[in-house]
């Protein structure tokens, strides 16, 4: 039985990257694919970096994804400069560009006096002919997401089997400041995973700490909680069944609000409408994955990633996509057995209607109802 090896993390494919396009020759096409712009960065630096550091930002607008979009693309990147000095054309939002269609224009492509840089969410089709040759180039890379909780096989995470919380603490080494793993988890825990507001955050306490050293203490006075991140907090008390937790939050949320899709800021019963719709839909996609799972994509579950044969993940790629995010599906369908999830939906149900009809159910009544559909045959933590 063929076994995978164990596949990068975030921190050590940005290494690699970094390391692999750190000196010249640079491939004339390089493809970065990621889930969040921001953390493509340090790639995007150190190409333009190693290439003179001169980039030309592509003009194209959102929705000129054409043919003319693309020829107008392919003359900035075959065109010579006057002086001949070699620019890094940037490309956002360019997963139209890696389409077959596109994609293999682009690779047949020999010696343009620029360099082309690409970036996408969603990494190209390995079964293309110019995604195979990109990779023969030395052209593609593909971060992994960055992590924001433990594997789902380990039980009882530590701060250190985090991934998020080891950024962290780079990102503030990178500022001057040192910062242990336990300071960067009340980190996360207070601001929530964005990279970009993380960052924000440990600039703000590098003016407001004396000193170099960043304590767990310094980031409780000077950070407060985001409403986006009370939510998070809630799901996971709710998903372990820590109901005192997940009322304290819910109470919380009652208070100082959430941001509903609008991003506007809501309290009282619209808080309740937002989170519990929110649940909904995480619910809804749960069951649909338990209802398309075969044994295959069961016996994946079973195993890490990195052990499982390639027709189980295959099965089970079937089932739960391969974007970075399925990594929380796939958390949730360890933890919640399907008559569970539906058993919570159908209360989430029931307390919308009740919203609807004027006989709307408290936040912290519908919160008790749900953890205990999730968590029906054990004792419910802390209650």
């Amino acid at each position: 039985m063929a076994v995978r090896g164990k596949p990068p993390s975030y921190l050590e494919a940005v290494k690699e990257a970094c390391t692999r396009f750190k000196t010249p020759p640079l491939p004339s096409l390089i493809v970065v694919s990621g889930t969040d712009r921001y953390l493509m960065n340090p790639v995007i630096k150190t190409v333009v970096g190693a290439a003179g550091g001169e980039t030309d930002p592509s003009a194209v607008q959102d929705g000129g994804h054409t043919k003319a979009a693309f020829k107008k693309i392919l003359t900035q990147w075959t065109t010579p400069t006057l002086f001949g000095g070699q620019m890094v054309i940037l490309v956002d939002d360019a997963d139209w560009l890696v389409k077959k269609e596109y994609l293999a224009e682009l690779t047949a492509i020999e010696d343009p006096p620029h360099l082309l840089l690409l970036c996408v969410k969603s990494k190209p089709d390995g079964r293309q002919r110019g995604t195979k040759a990109l990779k023969q180039s030395g052209g593609l890379v593909s971060l992994p997401v960055l992590r924001d909780s433990a594997p789902p096989w380990i039980d009882r995470p530590k701060p250190s089997d985090i991934e998020l919380h080891h950024w962290i603490c780079v990102q503030a080494q990178h500022r001057g400041l040192r910062m242990d793993l336990h300071a960067a988890s009340t980190l996360f825990a207070r601001v929530g995973n964005s990279p970009a507001q993380l960052v924000q955050k440990i600039e703000q306490l590098s003016i407001l700490c004396e000193g170099e050293d960043v304590t767990k203490e310094d980031v409780e006075e000077h950070i407060l909680y985001t409403s986006s991140r009370l939510l998070g907090l809630y799901d996971d008390a709710s998903l372990r069944g820590n109901l005192t937790e997940a009322l304290t939050l819910a109470g919380r949320m009652g208070r100082e609000g959430v941001y509903d899709r609008n991003n506007r800021l809501v309290m009282g019963p619209a808080a309740t409408d937002v989170v519990l719709r929110s649940w909904g839909s995480r619910l809804v996609r749960l069951i649909g994955a338990h209802e398309q799972l075969t044994d295959s994509a069961v016996m994946a579950l079973s195993a890490k990633p990195w052990e499982r044969n390639a027709a189980d993940q295959q099965a089970l790629d079937t089932v739960i996509g391969t974007a970075p995010s399925r990594v929380f599906l796939e958390r949730d369908l360890r933890s919640l057995p399907s008559q569970n999830a539906r058993e919570g939906l159908n209360t989430i149900i029931e307390c919308l209607r009740n919203a609807r009809d004027g006989a709307g159910t408290s936040f912290m009544t519908a919160t008790v109802r749900l953890v205990r559909c999730l968590h029906p045959h054990q004792s419910v933590k802390s209650w």
